[in-house]
């Protein structure tokens, strides 16, 4: 909870009733008289202490048995809303909105334990109002004596409460058993008084800790009524006359015990403290000062520190600092203190005083207020014109970097950046005036009456920072005048002669002067004249800005990857620097185009255009730009450039060729930064080859060249341009390609004449390898010879042209993969294989087809039987068997076209549906229907990897199932 507030009336009696509840007031003594209430008249006087500089509360209270109590926060012994460590007021005053001097309060219950009534009675301390941040608001405290009475009875009728201060009378109409009477009797006092409340003298718990009234953790019994009533009792009549039963056949209920709080008062008051002033003044470059003065006792220390609520990266004054005491009238002090503020930017919402009296150190206590710091405003003259009617009203706040927004009270605002606020045509002026910040600072001063226009001299001359430079200087004054000409502005250099800079026309307050020297400090006269008179102001003395710092160090150097020289600098040190400008030798008039003004977070440049093979250097300047007026450092030079003129071009290039990979050496160019190589193929166009190579480097590898013509040039370069070197010899490069297109057939010998296409450029021949397959006529298992080299053949000039080979050396009835490549000398080219070639007796590699076959039932069962001759093929290693439901005889070497789909047997002699081994010449179906007619297939197959492609099909043959 931000703040707990109490609703409560001060300084007078006010009574809440629930459900038609009457409390009857009478007066003057503990007992009951004639029946009626005494609404408390049994309390006795109280007596409040001086008031508490700290809280704003008494700061103690002292009650009729002398018992003195002060404000408890102690929070295990006393309850008090918790401090709010956002606001600053509620940690200056050690609680959030509400706290006690002294409390008691009794529960009296029914034999069920039901209560039926709370009696509370206290010394309270209340912050009544918050400010717009929930804060809570210094200046709505509020104390006050509380009686209150909370009862729920069982029946209507009256009930009778007797308490330690008196006896009161309630009349209850529609009890409801809870809050039936809710009555509250506060009674406010202020320090130093003497007053009577509801409650007084304070109950004391008799098992109170030492310094304290109570423990507040209830069950206590006390002493201290005054009516000698150290209890809480009550009884009830209905409205039959009857005594009201509470439960069980108890009429009276009575609680002996109590809950109190509260701390016997220390005998010591808090160092006297007031805060007179805390204002501050900052200018535009951020630089500033924070203003404290304050009243204590004459012999109390006096410190300023940043509030509690100040973050650490906001603190300004770095500890506590110790105010100067300054004269002593009546008996106090008045201390002040100005403390400067390097970085005014930002700057402590609260600033905690301190006051610590050590000569009475047995008698006070140290202390701390809070305080909100304001902006310090000077309300500097108002003048009232009689003649012409107006007020002229001139102030300023001190804040000139954050420049708050000024309101003439009861009138209105004043213009942005205007220090003056003229009300025309008013008739009758106010005696005096004030002036507000949205800083919070305010001042006020009488209104002067003019009764005669006189030539009065312009007042406060003041310079704008903002917008002064070195030789520049933006003034303002106050025109006093009101028949002037207008105005003359003149400026001494110190040690020099006066002389006229500026002049205005009549009713002008501000002149910018020019043409002044940077760094010097100039008196300056502001001169009202009119046709017979003239009036000056007082001097006033300025002095201009010094040229910002130059770089404290600057270099340049040349690029090795680009024609470009990099410029670099270091950081001027000035913060009022906005920029930088860089030149170039050659032109110091000018800056480098693109560098005129580059951003104060710059600090390189790269120069492309800088000229080629000559001697120069470079100067940045810092730059500071202010009011449409630009000051420049002195430069910081870098080093003095000789840029290179354009490299020699590499000489003696050669070419050398190795197979498919062309060598190239040369003599590098000395003043070369990188190379290049460039190729060129027939009379085609050069292009780079690899990428660029160090300014070192006298050879390179070409590889992996198509066959083809070659000439090679190398280019040397560097920061000023490329030159090339003399075109190389050619070279020419044979490219060892693999044949395509290969085919095996056989001649009129049954020899295997291998052809192919040529792809090599340039060859010396071809080599010619082969390896033979056997397949085995049990079981068609393949066996695989090793390669052998045969005669190379002929050279095949031109790619794209046809070349063969006859091999003359086969074995009859032998499956041959033939292998050739390109030969280039004794380098071999890409290998490409052929076909699979059957020698001599076999042919090529067909399978042929199976003339002679049958198809038989055999039995009752439904089986087929399979018979055809052995193929005398050796490149067959078994048979596959398929059948269709179908009557259609095949054409030999077709494919069969059935009504359904051909399925393999599964029964056959492998997994595959196949029939290994070429001497196998049977194959039983008995998987066959009945009534049903069927055509066989037999397939001729290869041996299993060897690569011979297909399987040839044989004649058809039919067999009906019956």
């Amino acid at each position: 909870m931000k703040n707990k507030l109490i609703a409560t009336l001060v300084a007078a009696t006010l009574q809440f009733h629930a459900a038609a509840a009457l409390a009857q007031q009478a007066g003057g003594q503990c007992e009951l008289p004639n029946g009626t209430a005494t609404t408390a008249n049994g309390s006795t006087p109280t007596h409040s202490g001086p008031l508490n500089p700290v809280d704003g509360f008494p700061e103690y209270l002292v009650d009729s048995n002398g018992v003195a109590a002060q404000r408890c926060l102690d929070a295990a012994l006393c309850f008090f809303d918790p401090i709010d460590p956002a606001d600053p007021f509620s940690l200056q005053i050690g609680s959030g909105g509400e706290s006690f001097w002294w409390g008691a309060d009794a529960t009296v219950s029914d034999a069920a334990g039901n209560p039926v009534l709370k009696l509370g009675m206290a010394a309270e301390a209340a912050i009544m109002q918050t400010d717009a941040a929930g804060n809570l608001l210094n200046g709505s405290q509020a104390a006050f004596l509380r009686l209150r009475f909370v009862m729920g009875v069982p029946v209507d009728g009256t009930y009778t409460v007797k308490h330690p201060y008196g006896v009161d009378v309630f009349t209850v109409v529609g009890a409801t058993g809870a809050r039936d009477v809710f009555s509250t009797i506060d009674k406010g006092f202020a320090p130093n008084s003497d007053f009577t409340g509801s409650v007084g003298p304070f109950l004391v718990a008799t098992n109170a800790p030492a310094g304290y009234l109570g423990n507040n953790a209830g069950g206590a019994t006390v002493t201290g009524s005054p009516c000698g009533r150290n209890f809480v009792e009550v009884s009830g009549v209905d409205t039959l006359g009857q005594r009201v039963d509470f439960g069980g056949g108890v009429f009276v209920l009575r609680e002996n015990t109590f809950s109190v709080q509260g701390q016997r008062y220390d005998g010591r008051v808090q160092t006297p403290l007031a805060q007179t002033r805390m204002t501050y003044s900052r200018a535009a470059d951020g630089t500033g000062q924070i203003e404290t003065f304050a009243n204590s006792s004459a012999t109390a220390t006096v410190t300023a520190n940043d509030g509690p609520t100040t973050p650490a990266a906001a603190a300004r004054y770095r500890g506590a600092t110790l105010l100067q005491s300054g004269p002593v009238p009546a008996g106090h002090g008045i201390d002040s203190l100005v403390l400067p503020v390097v970085d005014a930017s930002a700057l402590p919402p609260v600033v905690q005083l301190r006051a610590t009296d050590p000569s009475a150190a047995t008698a006070t206590d140290p202390s701390a207020l809070n305080l909100s710091l304001v902006d310090f405003v000077d309300l500097k003259s108002a003048v009232y014109d009689a003649n012409t009617k107006t007020l002229v009203v001139t102030a300023r706040s001190a804040d000139r970097l954050g420049n708050p927004k000024l309101s003439l009270r009861g009138f209105g605002d004043f213009a942005p950046g205007s220090d003056t606020y003229t009300i025309n045509n008013l008739v009758a002026p106010p005696a005096s005036v004030a002036v507000d910040s949205v800083g919070g600072g305010s001042d006020s001063a009488p209104v002067l009456i003019r009764l005669v226009s006189i030539l009065a001299a312009p007042t406060a001359i003041a310079v704008d920072t903002t917008k002064t430079t070195s030789r520049t200087l933006a003034l303002s004054w106050i025109d006093n005048a009101n028949s002037e000409t207008g105005y003359r502005i003149y400026a001494t250099p110190a040690g020099g002669t006066q002389r006229l800079v500026a002049s205005t026309n009549a009713n002008i307050s501000s002149a910018t002067v020019t043409g002044l020297d940077p760094a010097t400090t100039y008196t300056i006269v502001v001169e009202a004249y009119g046709p017979s008179a003239v009036s000056a102001s007082d001097a006033f003395v300025v002095t201009t800005l010094a040229l910002p710092l130059a770089p404290s160090t600057a270099s340049a150097v040349i690029s090795s990857t680009a024609r470009a020289i990099d410029i670099t600098w270091a950081a001027s040190q000035d913060p009022d620097v906005t920029g930088y400008a860089v030149y170039r030798s050659d032109n110091l008039a000018t800056p480098l185009t693109g560098a005129s003004n580059l951003s104060a977070a710059t600090l390189s440049f790269r120069d492309t255009a800088g000229p080629v093979g000559a001697s120069f250097s470079y100067n940045v300047v810092a730059l500071r730009a202010r009011a449409g007026v630009t000051d420049a450092s002195t430069p910081a030079s870098s080093l003095t450039l000789v840029t290179p003129s354009v490299p020699a071009a590499p000489t003696a290039l050669a070419a050398s060729v190795v197979d498919q990979t062309v060598t190239l050496r040369w003599s590098a160019s000395a003043t070369a930064t990188a190379q290049q190589v460039y190729r060129q193929s027939g009379t085609g166009a050069f292009v780079a080859v690899g990428a660029p190579l160090a300014a070192s480097a006298t050879s390179f590898t070409d590889a992996n060249l198509v066959g083809a013509s070659y000439t090679y040039r190398v280019d040397a370069s560097n920061w000023a341009g490329t030159t090339a070197s003399s075109v190389s010899s050619s070279v020419n490069v044979v490219s060892l390609g693999a044949a395509t297109a290969i085919t095996a057939t056989a001649n009129a010998s049954n020899q295997p004449v291998l052809s192919w296409t040529d792809n090599a450029g340039g060859e010396s021949g071809y080599q010619i390898r082969r390896r033979a397959y056997t397949i085995s006529a049990t079981n068609g298992a393949m066996t695989v010879g090793a390669w052998s080299t045969l005669t190379a053949a002929a050279a095949v000039t031109g790619v794209g042209s046809k070349g063969s080979y006859t091999d003359t050396t086969a074995v009859a009835n032998t499956t041959y993969m033939y292998e050739l490549a390109p030969l280039n000398g004794a380098v071999v080219g890409a290998v490409a294989n052929s076909p699979f070639a059957l020698a001599l007796n076999g042919g090529l590699p067909r399978m042929g087809a199976i003339n002679t076959a049958t198809a038989s039932v055999v039995g009752t069962a439904g089986q087929v039987v399979l018979t055809w001759t052995a193929s005398t093929n050796v490149s067959v290693a078994g048979y596959e068997i398929t059948r269709c439901n179908s009557v259609v005889l095949p054409i030999l070497g077709a494919t069969q076209v059935c009504s359904n789909a051909q399925v393999k047997l599964g029964n056959a002699v492998n997994s595959g549906g196949t029939v290994d081994g070429r001497n196998t010449i049977t194959f039983t179906d008995n998987t066959v229907a009945r009534n049903t007619s069927y055509v066989y297939n037999i397939r001729l197959l290869g041996g299993s990897g060897t690569g011979i492609a297909g399987t040839q099909l044989v004649l058809g043959k039919t067999a009906s199932v019956r």
